[in-house]
């Protein structure tokens, strides 16, 4: 809110707000509502995303085919939401990185039941190329809002 300046000092209160244009007014019920626009972020290309530094990002949103999938925000829950999706075979054919159709619960791997499979973690890059590999293997879209260390934003689109 520090572009947003409040100034009730006197019997007129003015409010200031700063770079207008990033903000939308709307009258409702004879209120005034003043919201934040998303920001218009262009798309970067798969290698831009490569080169970016994704330690420690955060998904803000993803969509596949234009359908939002919420309460992800880790990698590592996003491809168990893909994988959920797959068939068990269509995974194994397609993935890049180190699976198991066994019960592995060492050297860095964790069995998911749910999926019947085990996935050694990986580096958020590294389950980022493998999101986008598999979804691009199906022939699908994914639309994805990173937040960087940084706190830059990015988006990428398939």
């Amino acid at each position: 809110m520090n572009n947003i300046t409040i100034d009730n000092t006197n019997i007129y209160e003015k409010i200031i707000i700063k770079n207008i244009n990033n903000y939308s007014i709307k009258i409702v019920n004879n209120d005034m509502i003043i919201c934040k626009n998303e920001l218009e972020l262009e798309l970067i290309t798969y290698n831009e995303l490569m080169k970016k530094n994704l330690r420690n990002s955060k998904i803000i949103y993803v969509k596949i085919d234009n359908q939002l999938i919420p309460n992800i925000t880790k990698y590592k829950k996003l491809i168990k939401y893909i994988y959920t999706k797959l068939d068990r075979q269509t995974i194994i054919n397609n993935t890049l990185i180190n699976i198991s159709i066994e019960e592995i619960n060492d050297r860095g791997y964790q069995f998911e039941s749910d999926i019947n499979l085990s996935i050694q973690g990986t580096d958020a890059k590294t389950s980022l190329k493998e999101i986008i590999n598999q979804i691009t293997k199906n022939n699908q879209i994914i639309e994805i809002k990173i937040k960087l260390k940084s706190l830059e934003e990015i988006i990428y689109k398939s």
